[in-house]
């Protein structure tokens, strides 16, 4: 199978002035994707999963510190 989606060693902080944004809330997560599959991200409350989703849709609430991530092959 072909690689669709993948994240490689992905840290990112919230941004913000009224808190102290030294700590990275996602630390290393890794995840692939390939055509045809269908991936669910669960777990409990305060774990990471919106977190997650407003990194990798590049909400200005979060920086990314560490890491790659790739769509087709791309960067």
């Amino acid at each position: 199978m072909s690689e669709l989606f993948r994240i490689d060693n992905l840290h990112a902080r919230p941004v913000s002035d009224d808190v102290d944004t030294t700590d990275d809330i996602l630390k290393g997560l890794n995840l692939t994707v390939n055509a045809g599959e269908i991936h669910a991200i669960m777990g409990p409350n305060g774990c990471g999963k919106s977190t997650l989703a407003s990194t990798l849709l590049a909400s200005p609430e979060y920086e990314v510190t560490e890491g790659d991530m790739f769509l087709k092959g791309e960067n």
